[in-house]
């Protein structure tokens, strides 16, 4: 109706004033339910209701273009679109397993909360919290599957090298940091766990025997058997 009577009465300030009061009030109240929805992390729904506040804000301005606040409110509200967009994306990509491209829609949803803030000085400090606990979080996971990757690496090197122990706890030390990893860290991890385990039982197992040999020279085979398969196991080394 009000579109109806900008078009067939442009200069009448009477639905000029209606026109105002209801988009801006539409557009802030829109802003208000798109910053409860990010606090209660429907991301999907506050990227609707902000777009909703910049189609307001820009029909206010579209006819009171002089506005003393309809402008600024649109720049806010365009970044808090972008906040909740961003926000939307890195969720999917975390429950995809996608970390470091979650991470980075969590780096640009700060960035662009930063200067949503900074349009009014407004503080948003619902929509912080949740921004800075989810990026908190993303990072964490982040540091953790590099930390995975770097242990698996020491712990193949440490079974070419033959030390079981320094794998075992290589692997092991894996494992716990692979706990959200999309890319068979964990499997890995625990393969190589299992693998080093086997040789430290294997040498034990020879140790022993070369415990109870009669002869000296099957004694000493069965020493360098286990210590062949871990440098480290305990005695071996003192009795070759």
């Amino acid at each position: 109706m009000l579109a109806h009577l900008r078009d067939e009465y442009p200069h009448n300030p009477d639905w000029q004033a209606l026109w105002l009061k209801a988009h801006m009030d539409h557009g802030r109240n829109q802003v208000s339910a798109g910053r409860r929805a990010v606090a209660n992390h429907r991301f999907d729904t506050a990227v609707e209701t902000f777009a909703a506040a910049v189609a307001a804000f820009d029909a206010a301005v579209s006819v009171f273009d002089r506005h003393p606040t309809a402008g600024l409110e649109r720049m806010e509200a365009e970044a808090l679109y972008a906040v909740a967009s961003f926000a939307a994306q890195g969720e999917r990509d975390s429950a995809a397993g996608r970390w470091e491209a979650s991470r980075r829609e969590w780096d640009a949803a700060r960035a662009r909360l930063t200067q949503a803030r900074e349009v009014r000085q407004r503080d948003f400090g619902e929509m912080v919290a949740v921004v800075d606990t989810m990026l908190a979080e993303v990072r964490g996971t982040v540091s953790d599957l590099e930390r995975a990757r770097l242990l698996l690496f020491e712990g193949r090197q440490a079974l070419d090298e033959r030390d079981a122990g320094r794998a075992r706890e290589c692997f092991r030390n894996a494992l716990n940091h692979a706990e959200k990893s999309p890319d068979g860290l964990r499997e890995q991890a625990a393969s190589g766990l299992r693998e080093a385990e086997a040789a430290q039982r294997e040498a034990k197992k020879l140790a022993a025997q070369a415990g109870h040999a009669a002869d000296v020279a099957e004694r000493l085979a069965l020493l360098r058997n286990a210590y062949e398969r871990w440098t480290g196991a305990p005695g071996v080394v003192n009795q070759l």
